[in-house]
């Protein structure tokens, strides 16, 4: 029997680890089964996917706050301070800090958008007015970019059997017109890197395509020692030069594979450009300055490897952004 007041929703060991969540069932069934049951029941089931924060200390005195039951609130209970009285949300400090909506529509939304789909759907789908579903969906997409900014990764380098990791990498032109017809956008370069055996990607827009900028990004997103492959686009011709990585080409204006090398190919970068664009093309609003947010959401989502868990994907690399 669950308490009035506790200073602690659910023991520590029963906060889901990362491999738990990895095979966590989020089907439709089990969140409405999940979501239909009492306040306090709830509020257990989202800490343990550390959504929530299990405990509360008082940013006044630092005294330790009890979950008090309060029927009448949108979630059923709230923290108050032991020491100075003063309360505070459930949601405090959590991903559903700025929501002002239920548990259970907050958590709808987080399956649907992991999962693609269109906001005009969401709209019909949660009850909720477009404003409202296109300010969520631009939440998450900020969210992305914070968690990918904030965390800087790399790709590439070497496997553990000590032989090099493959980066592929080119760049590719968005929002380009198709025999000049269809609303004009603008037009912006966008240099990708994706590691071979894994969708393991980076996706930056860049002001041009030269040397410089492109080489910069290189040094800062790809890990020392990886074999690079690349077309035969000029600025990639000093790659390897100092021994940082080696680095192969294929001429694409002869084919797409190397004749001398069916290893040397950038079809996994291409499948990554196809993939991206045919998102931004569902997305058919999308607006240039836009761009960036939408590409850190792809590379988000693209990087998991299994297609039916991306939620659990999505809950994982967000947790470790906003509990650290």
């Amino acid at each position: 029997m669950v308490r009035n007041s506790i200073q602690q929703i659910v023991p520590n060991n029963e906060l889901l680890s990362e491999d738990d969540m990895k095979n966590e069932d989020f089907s439709i069934a089990k969140i409405y089964n999940i979501f239909d049951k009492p306040a306090i029941e709830i509020l257990q089931y989202l800490v343990s996917l550390n959504l929530l924060n299990n405990s509360c200390e008082c940013l006044s005195c630092a005294s330790n706050m009890n979950l008090i039951m309060k029927k009448k609130s949108l979630d059923g209970y709230f923290w108050k301070c032991n020491g100075c009285k003063k309360e505070c949300s459930v949601r405090y400090d959590s991903y559903f800090d700025s929501c002002k909506k239920s548990f259970k529509l907050c958590f709808l939304f987080l399956y649907h958008w992991s999962n693609d789909m269109k906001q005009i759907e969401m709209v019909k789908e949660l009850n909720i007015d477009k404003n409202t579903a296109s300010d969520w969906c631009l939440d998450m997409r900020e969210l992305c970019q914070y968690y990918f900014l904030s965390k800087d990764s790399q790709i590439g380098g070497y496997n553990s059997d000590g032989t090099r990791k493959i980066v592929e990498i080119d760049e590719s032109l968005f929002f380009r017109r198709k025999y000049n017809r269809g609303r004009y956008k603008g037009s912006q370069w966008v240099f990708g890197g994706i590691e071979r055996g894994t969708k393991k990607c980076f996706l930056v827009s860049v002001a041009n395509r030269s040397r410089d900028t492109l080489m910069a990004i290189i040094n800062k997103r790809i890990l020392p020692g990886s074999l690079i492959i690349s077309d035969k686009w000029k600025a990639y011709d000093t790659i390897g030069e100092d021994g940082k990585y080696l680095h192969d080409s294929v001429n694409h204006s002869l084919s797409f594979v190397s004749p001398d090398d069916p290893k040397v190919h950038t079809q996994n970068i291409e499948n990554c450009w196809l993939h991206a664009k045919r998102k931004l093309k569902i997305q058919s609003g999308t607006q240039l300055h836009l761009l960036d947010g939408y590409l850190y959401e792809f590379m988000l989502k693209f990087s998991c490897t299994n297609r039916t868990k991306i939620i659990n994907n999505v809950i994982i690399e967000l947790n470790k952004l906003i509990n650290k």
